[in-house]
Protein backbone atom coordinates (compact mmCIF):
# COMPACT_ATOMS: atom_id res chain seq x y z
CA UNK A 1 0.00 0.00 0.00
CA UNK A 2 1.20 3.50 -0.81
CA UNK A 3 2.39 5.82 1.96
CA UNK A 4 1.57 9.52 2.11
CA UNK A 5 4.57 11.87 2.40
CA UNK A 6 4.14 15.53 3.32
CA UNK A 7 7.06 17.95 2.90
CA UNK A 8 7.64 21.67 3.01
CA UNK A 9 8.81 23.34 -0.21
CA UNK A 10 9.78 26.93 0.43
CA UNK A 11 6.88 28.47 2.30
CA UNK A 12 4.29 25.98 0.94
CA UNK A 13 3.48 22.34 1.72
CA UNK A 14 3.25 19.36 -0.64
CA UNK A 15 1.85 15.83 -0.45
CA UNK A 16 3.19 12.89 -2.48
CA UNK A 17 2.65 9.15 -2.78
CA UNK A 18 3.65 6.42 -5.21
CA UNK A 19 1.08 4.89 -7.52
CA UNK A 20 1.38 1.59 -9.38
CA UNK A 21 4.20 1.49 -11.89
CA UNK A 22 3.38 1.96 -15.57
CA UNK A 23 5.58 0.35 -18.22
CA UNK A 24 8.19 -0.40 -15.55
CA UNK A 25 8.47 3.26 -14.53
CA UNK A 26 7.55 4.55 -11.08
CA UNK A 27 4.55 6.86 -11.04
CA UNK A 28 4.16 9.46 -8.33
CA UNK A 29 1.10 11.50 -7.44
CA UNK A 30 1.80 14.90 -5.88
CA UNK A 31 0.31 18.31 -5.35
CA UNK A 32 1.80 21.37 -3.71
CA UNK A 33 0.83 24.91 -2.80
CA UNK A 34 -0.86 24.28 0.55
CA UNK A 35 -0.47 27.04 3.14
CA UNK A 36 -0.31 24.69 6.12
CA UNK A 37 0.88 21.17 6.79
CA UNK A 38 -2.62 20.29 8.03
CA UNK A 39 -4.15 21.29 4.66
CA UNK A 40 -1.59 19.16 2.79
CA UNK A 41 -2.20 16.15 5.04
CA UNK A 42 -5.99 16.43 4.65
CA UNK A 43 -5.84 16.82 0.86
CA UNK A 44 -3.25 14.05 0.54
CA UNK A 45 -5.29 11.70 2.70
CA UNK A 46 -8.36 12.30 0.51
CA UNK A 47 -6.33 11.80 -2.70
CA UNK A 48 -4.71 8.61 -1.38
CA UNK A 49 -8.07 7.21 -0.25
CA UNK A 50 -9.55 7.98 -3.67
CA UNK A 51 -6.60 6.26 -5.36
CA UNK A 52 -6.86 3.19 -3.09
CA UNK A 53 -10.61 2.90 -3.77
CA UNK A 54 -10.14 3.18 -7.54
CA UNK A 55 -9.41 -0.52 -7.86
CA UNK A 56 -5.78 -0.10 -8.86
CA UNK A 57 -3.34 -2.16 -6.86
CA UNK A 58 0.06 -1.23 -5.55
CA UNK A 59 2.71 -3.55 -4.24
CA UNK A 60 6.36 -2.56 -4.05
CA UNK A 61 7.59 -6.11 -4.51
CA UNK A 62 5.71 -7.02 -7.68
CA UNK A 63 5.24 -5.83 -11.24
CA UNK A 64 2.87 -6.90 -13.97
CA UNK A 65 3.78 -9.75 -16.26
CA UNK A 66 3.85 -7.37 -19.24
CA UNK A 67 6.27 -5.03 -17.43
CA UNK A 68 8.45 -8.00 -16.46
CA UNK A 69 8.61 -9.24 -20.04
CA UNK A 70 9.35 -5.72 -21.35
CA UNK A 71 12.17 -5.34 -18.82
CA UNK A 72 13.57 -8.78 -19.64
CA UNK A 73 13.52 -8.05 -23.36
CA UNK A 74 15.37 -4.73 -22.83
CA UNK A 75 18.07 -6.43 -20.74
CA UNK A 76 18.64 -9.24 -23.25
CA UNK A 77 17.32 -8.15 -26.66
CA UNK A 78 18.41 -11.40 -28.35
CA UNK A 79 16.22 -13.54 -26.10
CA UNK A 80 12.70 -14.14 -27.28
CA UNK A 81 9.97 -14.13 -24.65
CA UNK A 82 7.61 -16.06 -26.96
CA UNK A 83 7.32 -19.79 -26.36
CA UNK A 84 8.98 -22.06 -28.90
CA UNK A 85 6.39 -24.01 -30.84
CA UNK A 86 6.95 -27.17 -32.81
CA UNK A 87 4.71 -28.87 -35.32
CA UNK A 88 2.24 -31.25 -33.67
CA UNK A 89 2.90 -34.95 -33.98
CA UNK A 90 0.47 -37.81 -33.64
CA UNK A 91 1.72 -38.58 -30.11
CA UNK A 92 1.38 -35.00 -28.85
CA UNK A 93 -2.11 -34.75 -30.32
CA UNK A 94 -3.16 -37.96 -28.56
CA UNK A 95 -1.73 -36.68 -25.25
CA UNK A 96 -3.66 -33.42 -25.59
CA UNK A 97 -6.81 -35.33 -26.53
CA UNK A 98 -6.48 -37.61 -23.47
CA UNK A 99 -5.97 -34.63 -21.13
CA UNK A 100 -9.01 -32.80 -22.47
CA UNK A 101 -11.34 -35.79 -22.27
Amino acid sequence: MATLNVTKRGDKWQYRFEAASVDGKRKRVSKSGFKTKKEAVEAGTRALAEYNESGQTFNLSSISVADYLDRRKRKAPGISTAPKLSSPTASSISVIHSVLH
